[in-house]
Order: structure tokens, then C-alpha cells, then sequence
């Protein structure tokens, strides 16, 4: 059913109209006035409150007075509003509407202003620190090369003193190996007319320059009183810990200190044809295989023992002690090899890998 402005008593075909809270009557937009953006900021809740003209008059009754002119003219659907229609609501809040726009557009210019401002403040700013700032970054660059410089210059002088400090002390060591092989010949030099006599069992009461002849005699040298410059036994005396309750007392060395070197040659000579040689007659113990060799300093004997073994595993046939030096050879018909020190053991007898990786 269609609905009826009360204004200009036609239909209201649009779905934009206003109904009075009191009479509950009806009335479409051209008869208040209102424009469709007008009405669409209406709220609610003023839609639901809303006054007709009529209504909205409390002194007087104007019921019999009509809302649009009878003249013929005003059956026409014209858009044009009424003189007797009171538009003074909608006129206000059109009016209250405008207002609070021109006050929002006056908010936003101002706020554009101070940002334009702000903006205006920041360039300048800008246009003032930033020379200060490339100034200050030139500044650190150059501080920052100059230190760079300075750092390099610095490294190269530590790197020549590291390189001048690794020369000396390879002179240094070299000096100090030369210093050492120098009172190491010295020291041996002094043995030079000694021989070391092992295996000869201990006894209380012994006469060692006796046993010394005895031996002697036993491998074919004569040895007099005359030729023996001393005779003694050599270090502290050893046990044995292979039986605690009773320990065995291991003999220690007999050094034979002779007057001439060629007698101790002799000595060497004859006891290197009578390999089996014993303390059986000698002293009146359990008799003991003897060894009678040149004597050699504390670190030529370490030196000579890992010579011995380092030969038997390159594959050496002989290794032995002449006039104090250790000399090694493969084969017979091959050159015998001096080893001086620890250098020379590892360049011609170097430890096996299958050795060296059993010892890791």
C-alpha cells in the first residue's frame, strides 16, 4: 500500500521520507525542504524524534489551516515547498550541519598549516646540520686514514723487529747447538783414555783395580799397576724392585781410567774378539756376562742407545763407538756415517711411521 505525503498528498515513491513522532504522519523530502545529503546525515535517533511543522507548534490550533495552498495549481507534483510548511528544524540542523563542516576544514587547514610548518622547520634544519654533519664525517675519515696510516706504519715495524728477532734467535740457536756439540767433544775428550767394564757383581771388601787385571788378563792384555791412572765404581749403587722383601743389588760399572790411550785401545780391541766373556774366576758370585766398551758422556750413551735401535729398524747392520764418536753403516762395503746429535740421528736414521704411529 502505498504511502501518502500528508504535505502535497501524493504518493511517496522513495524510501526517503520523515514520520512525525506524534500525528505519525507522513511527508517526503521536497515538501521540507530537506536534500538527500541533508537527510542522509540525519541520525537515528533524530529520525525517530522528529516534529512535523505541525506538531512541533504547541501554542494555537492550526489544524483547519492547510499545509499546501487548494488552488489548482498545487495538485501539481511540483518539488517546491509550501508557504504554510515550517522548514525552521531542518533549516537549523542544515545550518548546525555546515557549521561543524566549516569548523572541521578550519581544524585541517590548521593542522595543514603547522605541518607545513613543521616541514618548513625540518628543511631548514636540515639545510643547516646536514653540511655540519658531511663536515663531520670528513673529519672522521681523515682521522680515520690518518690512523691507518699510522696503524700500518706500526705493523711494519713490528713485522721487521719479529723478522729481525727470528734471525737472532735462529743465530742464537745455532750458536747455542754449536756451543753444545763444542763442550759436549770437550767433555768426551776427557774420556778419552777411560773404559766402562759391566756386569761384575759387587762384593763386600772388593779390590776393583785387581778384578780391572784379572779381566784384562782373561781377554789377553797385560795390565800393570803403572798403567792405571784410577779405577772405581761409577753413580750411586741400584737395586732391583723385583723382589722388595729381598732386594738384588745391581752392579754397578766398573770404569777403568787408564795412563795412555793406547793401552785403552788395546783393551777395546781384545774384548771385541771375546764376545762371551764372564765374571766366572773373576769374583766369587753367580757368574754374570761382561761387557767392556769405551766410556761415553751421559748424553752420548742416550744418543748412542736410540742409535742402536733406531738402525736395527732402518735396516743398519752396524752401529758402534770409535775414539768417542758414534758411527753407523747399512752394508759392509757402504760408508760409515758419524752422528753427532739428535739432528743427525733424524736425518739418516728418522723414525719408522709404523713407530711413530704406535707411539701416538
Amino acid at each position: 500500500m502505498a504511502i501518502k505525503c500528508n504535505g502535497c498528498e501524493n504518493d511517496i515513491i522513495t524510501q526517503d521520507f520523515m514520520k512525525c513522532f506524534k500525528c505519525k504522519k507522513f511527508y517526503d523530502l521536497p515538501c521540507l525542504n530537506v536534500t538527500s545529503t541533508v537527510f542522509a546525515n540525519f541520525s537515528s535517533e533524530y529520525k525517530e524524534k522528529w516534529l512535523c511543522p505541525g506538531c512541533s507548534r504547541p501554542k494555537g490550533d492550526n489544524s483547519l489551516t492547510p499545509v499546501r495552498s487548494t488552488a489548482p495549481e498545487a495538485s501539481n507534483n511540483t518539488t517546491q515547498p509550501t508557504s504554510n510548511v515550517n522548514m525552521l528544524r531542518g533549516s537549523r540542523l542544515t545550518a548546525s550541519k555546515s557549521e561543524k563542516d566549516n569548523l572541521d576544514i578550519k581544524s585541517l587547514a590548521n593542522e595543514i598549516r603547522l605541518m607545513r610548518k613543521e616541514i618548513q622547520d625540518l628543511t631548514q634544519k636540515q639545510k643547516t646540520e646536514i653540511p655540519l654533519l658531511r663536515k663531520e664525517v670528513a673529519d672522521l675519515s681523515t682521522q680515520l686514514n690518518a690512523v691507518s696510516t699510522t696503524i700500518t706504519e706500526r705493523l711494519g715495524e713490528f713485522a721487521k723487529r719479529i723478522s729481525d728477532q727470528e734471525r737472532e734467535i735462529l743465530h742464537l740457536k745455532a750458536s747455542l747447538q754449536q756451543s753444545q756439540a763444542i763442550i759436549s767433544a770437550q767433555d768426551q775428550y776427557l774420556l778419552k783414555n777411560e773404559i766402562e767394564i759391566a756386569g761384575v757383581p759387587e762384593t763386600e771388601n772388593e779390590n776393583i783395580e785387581h778384578i780391572a787385571m784379572v779381566i784384562s788378563k782373561r781377554i789377553g792384555v797385560d795390565l800393570k799397576n803403572e798403567d792405571l791412572d784410577d779405577v772405581f765404581r761409577a753413580g750411586p749403587r741400584r737395586i732391583t724392585s723385583e723382589n722388595p722383601a729381598h732386594p738384588e743389588k745391581l752392579p754397578r760399572t766398573i770404569v777403568v781410567k787408564l795412563v795412555r790411550q793406547t793401552k785403552r785401545r788395546e783393551l777395546i780391541k781384545a774384548a771385541k774378539s771375546r764376545r762371551n766373556l764372564t765374571s766366572e774366576g773373576v769374583v766369587n758370585a753367580p757368574p754374570h756376562k761382561l761387557f767392556i766398551n769405551e766410556r761415553l758422556t751421559k748424553g752420548n750413551r742416550i744418543l748412542f742407545r736410540e742409535a742402536r735401535l733406531r738402525a736395527r729398524q732402518n735396516g743398519f747392520r752396524y752401529c758402534w763407538v770409535k775414539d768417542g764418536s758414534i758411527l753407523i753403516r747399512k752394508v759392509d762395503k757402504s760408508s760409515a756415517i758419524t752422528i753427532r746429535n739428535l739432528e743427525d740421528l733424524d736425518k739418516y736414521l728418522p723414525i719408522p711411521k709404523a713407530s711413530q704411529s704406535e707411539t701416538s
